[in-house]
């Protein structure tokens, strides 16, 4: 299967883990901090159940949602952003690593 954002997912999360806890205030634990995580960790989850599908569009399918996962991650960090927890610079960072990986260094 190749699922081309698969690293992305990975460096996606763990960016997010180290700043999770510099960020997110407390009252956001079992929030926003916790959507974020569990959209990030879906990604990747969603791409080992499928891992074995045998038709071509069953992969199609489990890439699609992988991708859907990914996509909720980010909105959830723009909230992060309205919200005033992450600034604009690490936003713009978070956007580069899911949409061009390869600009990130």
């Amino acid at each position: 299967m190749n699922c081309r954002f698969i690293n992305h997912a990975g460096l996606f999360g763990r960016k997010f883990l180290l700043w999770q806890e510099k960020y997110f205030p407390k009252i956001e634990e079992y929030l926003l901090k916790a959507q974020v995580f569990d959209s990030s960790r879906s990604v990747t989850a969603n791409i080992a159940e499928g891992i074995w599908k045998i038709s071509l569009p069953g992969k199609y399918s489990v890439c699609r949602q992988s991708r859907g996962s990914l996509d909720e991650t980010l909105e959830h960090m723009v909230t992060a952003y309205d919200d005033k927890y992450i600034t604009k610079e690490i936003l713009v960072i978070l956007i580069k690593i899911i949409r061009m990986p390869e600009t990130v260094k």
